[in-house]
């Protein structure tokens, strides 16, 4: 028979779920432009699907005893997962490049040319 969990443990274990599934969601949405950008690219992405749900079905059936190692996991999953989103430079690499004007003041003109950043967004660049 399982132990039972105190409330804040289910509180924290239900956000912690939620968190899970909405990276397993965000990887699932990416996924095709993962295919496309190479068969490695997908599998990390189709492993992290895998890693999300499993974890999360963890940190659901887990009693108190087993919780433990289900927010090691949790806990595992999320260095894994945003590693690379920190380091030195990232913010550097992530944000678009600045736009040059002449005129602080000046409002986009005609002769300014939309082009697609990263992810697909678009930018102005001022000339």
């Amino acid at each position: 028979m399982r132990e039972p969990i105190t409330r804040r443990e289910a509180a924290l274990r239900t956000v912690a779920i939620a968190a899970l599934s909405g990276l397993a969601v965000v990887h699932l949405v990416a996924l095709p432009y993962a295919v496309v950008q190479g068969a490695p690219i997908a599998a990390v992405c189709v492993a992290v699907i895998a890693a999300s749900v499993r974890v999360a079905s963890s940190l659901a059936s887990a009693g108190d005893a087993g919780g433990r190692a289900a927010w090691r996991a949790a806990v595992a999953l999320g260095v894994l997962t945003g590693g690379g989103a920190g380091g030195p430079g990232a913010a550097r690499r992530a944000s678009p490049p600045p736009a040059t004007q002449t005129n602080a003041t000046a409002a986009p003109s005609a002769s300014a040319s939309a082009h697609r950043g990263r992810c697909g967004r678009v930018a102005l660049a001022y000339r």
